[in-house]
């Protein structure tokens, strides 16, 4: 069964006895388990900070595929080989331009590099399918639970979701232009400069179950990438770490999202409101993120009504601050006295 470690998303495709751990592609961070003796691979194995595990099952699925017509053809000729072949791609199709070319027989798209930008291609049919697969995590960008080690967990979620002048965050503040709201796009600079991003949770404003103020890092993230959603994001929250279980008891109830920091000279925005450039400093988990399409606030809003409780509207004018979240009703003591009454309901 796939299983995802802090460093690798293993595939199994076969069982046997390994003999060697052998580089599929070092430039694409995949390896494999290798069984010397009956020549093929046991286990797959995809560098977690390069590779999803949906991009990392269709790449396996793929080059299965592609291996298996020239397998199809070595035995029967080439017209089984075709016949062998009717589940590969018959194009390949670049996810950073949207490239196409015709599929080269036998070689995985996945191992193509695109001509136009040089990108690593993919099949046309698993661009359909991540498209397919983006579309369903729109519909839910909580933070998800995603696999667990023995020192830490991991989580994934969007730290930024794509915008436009007509779809914007709720920040109060006036743009240049006279209207309100900001909004990243794929163009905003920055999002790469730190390579590793610390971990927190309400942006260090919050007190945590025992009363006590709530500084302690979580942990970091570990991936990175953009899609034609927003910014992925997968974290690691550290076991050891003080409020970790409090913490992810609160993901598996689908109540928090990620929401992106800065410092106020790391940022630029336009007078529209377009973030030209954001250098994302940390990330952080959070009840209440500034953007609305990210469902966590919708699902707490309405389990905030069902308790007697409601969300305030944004103070007029101010600062950003950069932390990117929507102040609540009344002291930040609220939100936790909320999210306990919530629970004792779910468990009535």
């Amino acid at each position: 069964m796939p299983e995802t470690t802090e460093k690798y998303h293993r595939i199994p495709v076969a069982e046997c006895e390994v003999t060697a751990t052998i580089d599929i592609s070092e430039e694409q961070g995949i390896k494999a388990l290798y069984c010397g003796k009956e020549e093929k691979v046991r286990t797959y194995l995809f560098d977690t900070e390069s590779w999803t595990m949906a991009e990392a099952k269709a790449w396996v699925k793929e080059h299965e595929e592609a291996k298996a017509v020239g397998e199809g053809r070595g035995a029967g000729g080439d017209r089984q080989g075709e016949g062998a072949g009717e589940g590969a791609p018959r194009e390949c199709v670049c996810p950073k331009c949207g490239y196409e070319m015709e599929h080269e027989r036998n070689v995985p798209c996945t191992e193509i590099k695109c001509p136009k930008c040089g990108a690593m291609m993919v099949g046309k049919e698993k661009a359909q399918e991540e498209t397919q697969e983006e579309e369903k995590r729109s519909l839910d960008m909580a933070v998800k639970f995603l696999g667990e080690t023995e020192d830490a967990y991991r989580v994934g979620g969007y730290g930024m979701v794509w915008g436009s002048e007509e779809q914007r965050d709720l920040s109060p503040w006036p743009n240049k232009d006279g209207s309100r709201g900001e909004f990243f796009t794929p163009d905003t600079q920055g999002l790469d400069d730190l390579p590793t991003k610390a971990l927190t949770f309400e942006h260090d404003k919050e007190v945590g179950p025992d009363g006590q103020p709530f500084t302690d890092v979580l942990g970091k993230s570990v991936m990175e990438r953009n899609d034609l959603i927003g910014r992925w994001v997968e974290a690691l929250v550290e076991k050891r770490r003080k409020y970790a279980q409090y913490v992810m008891d609160m993901v598996n109830r689908g109540l928090l999202n990620f929401s992106s920091e800065t410092a106020s000279h790391w940022r630029e925005v336009a007078e529209s409101g377009e973030i030209k450039r954001w250098r994302t400093a940390g990330y952080t988990l959070t009840t209440h993120p500034m953007e609305p399409r990210l469902t966590g606030v919708n699902a707490l809003a309405k389990s905030f009504k069902s308790v007697g409780l409601e969300l305030a509207e944004p103070q007029e004018g101010g600062e950003p601050s950069g932390d990117g979240c929507l102040e609540l009703a009344g002291s930040k003591a609220r939100t936790l006295k909320a999210i306990s009454r919530i629970r004792q309901l779910q468990e009535v």
